[in-house]
C-alpha cells in the first residue's frame, strides 16, 4: 500500500473522479425526455455504462503506474464487475432486483462502490467525504423517481402541472453526481502540497507529480 507522504503529495485518485465525473456529464442528455426509449432501447444503456466503467478502470491503473504509484485492484475489478451487472440481471430471474436497474442508470452507483473500495485504500478523509456524498446521491437517482422531488418543491412555488420541465427532470440524476465528481477531482487536483523536510537538512520541497 502506499505511504501517507505518498498519499498526500500524489494523489492519483483525482483521475477516476474526473473521467467518471465527465463521462456521466456526457451521457446525461441522452437521459432528456426518457430518450432512452428512443435512441438507446433497452439493454443498449446496460453496455453504454459498461463501456464507460471498463475503460474507467483500465485507464485508473494505467494512471497510477504512470505516477509510479501501487494501484489497488478491488476497485479496479469492482468497476469491471459491476459493469455486467445490468446485464446479467436481464438474462435473469432476480425480479425483486429491479429497482436498481430499471431506470438505466446502475453505472452511477457502480463507480461508487469501486470509489468506496478506493477510499478504503488510499484512507483519504477528502476522498472519503466526496465518495459518501457522491454515492448517497447516486443511489437516490438509481433507486427512486427523483422527478416526485422537483415536482412537490416546484408545485409549492405554483408551478402548474403542464409546465413541469419534466423531460429536464430525466436528466439531473446522471448530471448531478456527475458533476460532484467532476467538482472534487479539480478540487483535489489544486490542492497544495506541502513542503518535505528530511532530518538534518533544511526544508527542501518536493517534487510535484506530473
Amino acid at each position: 500500500m502506499p505511504s501517507d507522504v505518498e498519499r498526500t503529495l500524489r494523489p492519483a485518485w483525482r483521475f477516476p473522479l474526473l473521467f467518471f465525473g465527465a463521462f456521466a456529464v456526457a451521457i446525461a442528455p441522452l437521459y432528456y425526455g426518457r430518450s432512452a426509449d428512443l435512441l438507446l432501447r433497452g439493454s443498449a444503456f446496460d453496455f453504454l455504462w459498461l463501456m464507460g466503467l471498463a475503460v474507467g478502470a483500465v485507464l485508473t491503473q494505467w494512471w497510477y503506474r504512470r505516477r509510479g504509484r501501487p494501484a489497488s485492484l478491488l476497485p479496479i475489478v469492482l468497476w469491471v464487475v459491476l459493469g455486467f451487472a445490468p446485464i446479467l440481471w436481464r438474462l435473469s430471474s432476480l425480479v425483486w432486483l429491479w429497482p436498481f436497474f430499471v431506470r438505466y442508470d446502475f453505472g452511477l452507483l457502480a463507480i461508487g462502490i469501486g470509489l468506496i473500495a478506493l477510499a478504503v485504500y488510499e484512507r483519504s478523509r477528502f476522498l472519503w467525504v466526496l465518495t459518501l456524498a457522491y454515492t448517497t446521491l447516486a443511489a437516490l437517482g438509481v433507486v427512486y423517481d427523483i422527478e416526485n422531488v422537483y415536482y412537490d418543491v416546484l408545485g409549492m412555488f405554483g408551478v402548474r402541472d403542464q409546465d413541469m420541465p419534466f423531460d429536464l427532470m430525466q436528466v439531473t440524476p446522471v448530471l448531478l453526481p456527475g458533476l460532484l465528481l467532476l467538482a472534487g477531482g479539480l478540487l483535489a487536483s489544486r490542492t497544495r502540497k506541502p513542503d518535505g523536510r528530511q532530518r538534518g537538512t533544511g526544508p527542501n520541497r518536493m517534487n510535484e507529480p506530473r
